[in-house]
């Protein structure tokens, strides 16, 4: 005869109660009603944050900035964001990314998180740049992994750019034959600019001359002329034609003029412009101020020179100064510079320049959600065998107005109930870990334990898988068992 035998588990029943995540002290609406652009997708706008704005802000962010938190108009979904700037005496620059930009767009920011102390979601407002220099604060590239931009003397920072500061690259009164100075940003030399990009930066011009002057703007090529490769975008004044806007590759020497045919307005004294060369495949097309003017058609050749602000791009210690090199360097201000081989659109690129020539956000009151909290509670058995049915109860305080609530029973980004005390049946065998969103007028609030759930197999069907039988011919008598 042969026998089998079984296990039995009993789960104790229990409370557990899964723990808020920090809160923060006090939110407030921002609407971009100052905003007159077309919509834009996926879009970093520039916030600005002082005590003129808002009231008492500074007195409550901690952490330079670090303990701010960007949502959309209900509080639900969380934005990226990157501090430019923090200047607890004045302006504050921060770049919010938000799904759509337009007039009417509303966001959140929540502030007073004690215990938050840095902001993980920097680098995510600028997917799909190949690099982003604010030069407000150093020549940090503010891209995932992306390495610094590199000042060559006569280079010297200003105390007001564009956004914040930013850089000149000669002095004013600096003609040309004296020494030369520019920024180039290493990490860009091997971008492969042939099938489309898009490169910006805001400059302005402090010295020229009327009679004969050629100033580099932007590079990648390696020397002036159009038979080094690569591309370069220059600012001219010829004794015969005037001002000139030149776009040069190893191809042609293509004058660029506004739309209605007049001259770009980059020689106006110490006044900042927008610039950005956009190229799509076939054509270039220059915009000044967001607004497009001339366009070339043909074909772009990498040079494998790094990107280069403010003069040619072979600025090695033995070429600086050199007569090629010096000669044509930019005199003025540069800020705020970027690269994507992505192709903006116009309206991408006239976004671009009001959100930083306008202040385009308004700041609604401040509301305080100290006490206001958010819980759950596991009521019951938490663990067991499958099926295993787990009760919930929501709890919250502090709060007016209605609470709605969207439970996640097990973190996967779908709603699985919105009921305030639900039930959910665990049919597999797993950990889980359950969310608990809040939303209230003040906003939403979450609540997240992981693993606060365990679902184990059934003994039986562990020992009916792998059944213990021992033959009663080896003469052990298991019929007691």
């Amino acid at each position: 005869m042969k026998n089998s035998f079984t296990f039995a588990i009993v789960a104790l029943a229990m409370v557990y109660a899964c723990p808020s995540f920090a809160d923060f002290s006090k939110y407030v609406q921002i609407s971009a009603s100052g905003y007159a652009g077309e919509a834009v997708n996926d879009f970093p706008v520039l916030v600005k944050i002082s005590n003129a704005k808002l009231p008492g802000v500074y007195s409550a962010v901690k952490n330079a900035g670090a303990d701010l938190k960007f949502t959309d108009e209900l509080g639900v979904t969380e934005y990226p964001y990157e501090v430019d700037v923090w200047d607890p005496s004045g302006t504050s620059l921060v770049w919010v990314k938000v799904p759509v930009l337009k007039s009417n767009t509303s966001l959140r920011m929540y502030y007073g998180d004690m215990t938050k102390t840095t902001n993980p979601g920097a680098t995510q407002v600028w997917g799909g740049y190949a690099g982003v220099w604010h030069l407000s604060t150093g020549l940090g590239d503010s891209v995932a992994n992306g390495a610094p931009a590199v000042a060559v003397s006569p280079t010297v920072s200003l105390a007001s750019g564009a956004v914040g500061a930013g850089y000149r690259i000669s002095s004013a009164g600096v003609t040309s034959g004296s020494k030369t100075g520019a920024i180039y940003c290493p990490s860009t030399a091997s971008v492969d600019y042939s099938q489309g990009f898009t490169v910006s930066a805001w400059v302005n011009n402090i010295s020229y001359s009327s009679t004969w002057d050629d100033q580099m703007i932007l590079a990648t090529c390696s020397g002036v002329w159009e038979n080094k490769g690569g591309f370069c975008i220059r600012a001219n004044t010829w004794p015969n034609s005037g001002k000139e806007l030149m776009f040069s590759n190893s191809n042609c020497n293509q004058k660029f003029q506004n739309a209605d045919n007049s001259v770009p307005p980059l020689w106006d004294n110490n006044v900042w412009h927008s610039l950005s060369l956009v190229w799509d495949g076939s054509t270039m097309t220059v915009y000044i101020d967001g607004i497009a003017g001339d366009s070339w058609s043909g074909a772009i050749t990498n040079s494998g020179e790094p990107l280069t602000f403010g003069n040619c791009s072979n600025l090695e210690a033995s070429n600086i100064g050199t007569a090629e090199s010096s000669a044509f360097s930019w005199k003025g201000g540069v800020d705020e510079c970027r690269l994507t081989t992505a192709v903006k659109s116009a309206d991408w690129l006239r976004a671009e320049y009001l959100v930083v020539s306008q202040d385009v956000t308004t700041f609604g009151e401040p509301h305080d959600l100290s006490g206001c909290t958010v819980d759950f509670s596991a009521v019951g058995e938490r663990s067991g065998s499958a099926p295993l049915v787990v009760e919930f109860q929501a709890s919250s305080e502090g709060f007016s107005g209605t609470v709605t609530y969207k439970w996640d029973f097990d973190n996967d980004g779908s709603v699985d109930s919105t009921d305030e005390e639900p039930e959910w049946t665990y049919e597999a065998v797993g950990s889980y870990s359950v969310k608990l969103v809040a939303t209230t007028p003040q906003g939403a609030k979450t609540s997240l334990y992981e693993n606060c759930v365990t679902v184990e197999e059934a003994i039986e069907n562990i020992l009916n898988a792998n059944a213990f039988r021992v033959d009663e011919t080896a003469g052990i008598d298991c019929t007691a068992l």
